[in-house]
């Protein structure tokens, strides 16, 4: 079995919600201190307030990306904890030659699922509901939505891990991205833009098909390591401590 670590998805929004109510009070008692005790006057205190409120609030959903559809989506966050699960059920599968994070932040951008193994790295990310993926020029789109925020997303990561293992481990190293559909049974094409196309019943193969020895054990086991320590240990997207780790 593989060597699975990461955080859990909060199952609602009661988190994001108290930490944003702890943000926004900080901002109500920065207005009024101001207002009662310097020369801004009670209009710029109160302007001053609600822009520091707008700005942290922003900051906050850029740092937790999914707090969005837990508030305000509750429907869609459902399917992506259904498709999480589907995930993780399908990497659990894995040898114990294979290292998977989950749900971890990168610096500023969510990564759902990080597997290092000898065969190389794999960036994986979920597509939930029954769209088939389709092509529109040079645009992949499922039930008629644009993935191009998701399949950029990918990317990023992707050269940014290659970036710094180039600089911890002087190595090359580029990730391969991997875009599964959790709720299709097929897909009519295997890749996209050199992203890989898979159901849940594919990814393994996608994975284990690739040739092993791309990473020597040492290096492998070393940048599972560093990577663990860095975005797992530090916190993860949503700075859980429920941790889930098998084999």
């Amino acid at each position: 079995m593989a060597y699975t670590e990461g955080n859990t998805y909060p199952a609602n929004a009661r988190g994001d919600l108290r930490r944003m109510g702890i943000l926004a009070c900080s901002c109500v008692l920065l207005a009024v201190l101001l207002a009662a005790y310097s020369d801004w006057g009670t209009v710029p205190a109160v302007l001053l307030g609600a822009a520091s409120c707008a700005m942290l609030l922003a900051g906050y959903f850029r740092m937790h990306p999914l707090s969005r559809a837990r508030i305000f989506r509750r429907d869609e966050y459902a399917r992506l904890l259904a498709a999480d699960d589907r995930m993780r059920g399908a990497l659990s599968r894995l040898d114990d030659t294979h290292f998977v994070l989950s749900n971890i932040m990168v610096e500023l951008f969510h990564v759902e699922h990080l597997v290092v193994s000898r065969g190389g790295i794999f960036v994986i990310a979920a597509v939930p509901g029954n769209g088939q993926p389709a092509l529109s020029g040079s645009a992949l789109f499922a039930g008629g939505r644009s993935l191009e925020p998701k399949t950029a997303a990918l990317w990023r990561a992707c050269h940014f891990f290659n970036m710094i293992i180039q600089k911890s481990y002087r190595s090359q190293v580029m990730p391969r991205p991997v875009l599964v559909f959790t709720d299709l049974e097929s897909v009519p094409f295997g890749e996209f833009d050199g992203i890989s196309i898979v159901t849940p019943d594919g990814l393994l193969p996608a994975i284990m098909s690739v040739r092993t020895d791309a990473l020597s054990k040492e290096l492998c086991d070393s940048i599972a390591y560093y990577l663990k320590s860095r975005y797992i240990e530090a916190g993860s997207a949503d700075d859980l401590p429920d941790r889930n780790r098998n084999g």
